[in-house]
């Protein structure tokens, strides 16, 4: 086995083996054919919170893997339970030439969920990228979720489109600019008819279809959308508009119309809490 450590961090590595090709230094390219790690468990101490900027990552050098895994991983902090754990990671394809990463596969396997990654990311400056990401996850009883979606453009504006495949279909669509800085998103959220009874026993037999508008910071907040209900025969259109504003909800609007019956009855205005 592999054990480092120094006054921040613990490593340990039980078992590694690694088949690289020594020659390709000569022109600049560090090859790996295969790299095998077995039993890595990290440790480190906490540390500040991290600055609002990454850093630019540029190689001498260019690298190029093949192959390369991971089975029993851990990452926590001493005399705690780890914060990620993980089954398994395995990378193939990968390659880091002309200050670019790119990933013919990267999928990540832990007890609940597993993560599939394709695509390229520059890192530095702005880190322009275009990554597909497919996911899976156990929802205990409310069964098995997945959904997949891609992630393009770079930390000033990110563009995301993303599908709900399970349960329930839905789909999302929106931007999220400056994460690192000055956060501002906006968004819709959209889904067919969705019987609440079928997806989770305890619920009523009430069906559920909308579109869900939205846009704001960590603080603020609006969102409007249409709603669309079902229940025993009965059907009802909804519309609504919420503000978020500081610890304040405010609602703008909100009303309701009875379709079957042809009789309406909602609520307009606002009111705060």
């Amino acid at each position: 086995g592999v054990h480092y450590q120094n006054d921040k961090t613990d490593i340990r590595i039980a078992q590694l083996d690694l088949q690289w090709q020594p020659g390709a230094l000569v022109e600049g390219d560090l090859q790996i054919a295969s790299l095998t790690i077995v039993g890595l468990h990290i440790l480190r101490a906490p540390s500040p919170a991290a600055a609002n900027t990454l850093p630019d990552v540029r190689l001498p050098i260019a690298v190029h893997i093949d192959r390369a895994i991971v089975r029993d991983f851990t990452l926590g902090e001493p005399g705690k339970d780890p914060s990620v754990t993980l089954t398994e990671a395995s990378l193939s394809n990968a390659a880091f030439e002309k200050d670019r990463l790119s990933l013919a596969q990267l999928a990540v396997i832990a007890p609940r969920y597993r993560i599939d990654v394709t695509g390229n990311l520059a890192p530095q400056r702005a880190y322009p990228m275009d990554i597909a990401v497919r996911w899976s996850a156990d929802g205990g009883e409310y069964g098995a979720f997945a959904g997949r979606g891609r992630i393009n453009g770079d930390l000033r504006q990110l563009k995301i489109q993303h599908q709900l495949t399970a349960p329930v279909p839905a789909e999302l669509r929106g931007t999220i600019d400056n994460p690192l800085t000055k956060l501002g998103w906006q968004g819709e959220l959209s889904w067919p008819a969705i019987d609440l009874h079928a997806l989770h026993g305890p619920w009523p037999a009430l069906t559920l279809a909308g579109t869900v508008r939205g846009s704001g910071t960590l603080n603020r907040m609006h969102t409007e959308g249409e709603l669309h209900s079902g229940y025993q025969g009965m059907h009802a259109d909804h519309r609504f508009a919420v503000d978020y504003d500081k610890g304040m909800v405010k609602i703008r609007r909100l009303t309701a119309a009875l379709r079957e019956s042809g009789a309406s009855h909602g609520h307009d205005g606002g009111c705060s809490d």
